[in-house]
């Protein structure tokens, strides 16, 4: 057993601790997940762990035994450290007694899947929260991959990663590219643009959204980029009483992402 690390000076406790902010993500290619179940959704993706650093308070239940039982038989290297080191090293203030540093996934256009046709396209969401559940509800809606534009809040950022309760897992996500670029992608992979856009007048329920189709959702303040609502085949919107002006982007795209999956019929028992 490793010995158990103490001080905060450690130069592995700086590295690590220094991967919450984006500037050494992107410096070093690695970004950091809390908790036991983050840590387990990563295990059961097959994810490799570059670096795994526990407390006492992990081994306090049975299932954070178990989970460092099965650390300890991956080839992850996996270091006891103090109580006060993990706090030091998380970016919450109860991380479950576990953190993991993983290697950013390199995903570009064309990785993703190019027998599936249904896709998110996230431009210029800013807020963590946002995104991260966008990322789950594509998931739960059977999205094949995700797509964040240039100026997209960070994907790794802790904040995105919480909200999106382990998902960054299971499908591809595409970070950082082009407008223009990405609409040259979808156009020669025949995929049409549905833009979320409150002055669309098209209503999203009445609207055909069977795939193949790429979903897009923009600002939240500023609303999607010229380049998609030009190359948009359809502008849709959603229909609101009580004087509401417009939802929450996470919000309105789930509506979108769902209904694509029940036209597409696959929720139908």
């Amino acid at each position: 057993m490793k010995e158990m690390l103490t001080s905060v000076q450690n130069p592995l406790v700086k590295q690590l601790a220094g991967l919450k902010e984006k500037k050494v993500r992107d410096a070093t290619g690695m970004f950091l997940i809390e908790g036991v179940r983050f840590v387990e959704e990563a295990l059961q993706a097959g994810v490799a762990l570059r670096q795994v650093v526990y407390s006492p308070g992990l081994l306090g239940g049975e299932r954070g035994q178990a989970l460092l039982a099965e650390l300890l038989k991956t080839a992850a290297p996996v270091q006891p450290v103090s109580d006060k080191v993990l706090a030091h090293i998380a970016d919450t203030g109860s991380p479950q007694g576990i953190v993991a540093a993983l290697d950013i996934p390199s995903v570009r256009l064309g990785d993703l899947p190019q027998e599936a046709s249904f896709f998110l396209v996230v431009d210029g969401i800013q807020d963590p929260g946002n995104l991260g559940t966008l990322i789950r509800s594509a998931v739960a809606s059977g999205a094949a991959g995700v797509v964040c534009t240039r100026g997209t809040v960070d994907t790794f950022n802790p904040k995105t990663l919480r909200s999106t309760m382990g998902a960054v897992f299971k499908l591809p996500l595409v970070q950082g590219v082009g407008r223009g670029e990405t609409v040259g992608y979808l156009r020669e992979m025949e995929i049409p643009l549905v833009v979320a856009d409150a002055a669309g007048e098209e209503v999203y329920f009445r609207s055909d959204l069977r795939p193949p189709l790429a979903i897009v959702i923009g600002n939240e303040g500023q609303g999607p980029g010229g380049e998609f609502l030009a190359a948009a085949a359809r502008r849709v919107s959603i229909p609101m009483q009580g004087g509401v002006e417009s939802l929450n982007a996470a919000v309105a795209g789930s509506l979108l992402l769902f209904e694509s999956a029940r036209q597409s019929g696959d929720f139908v028992n």
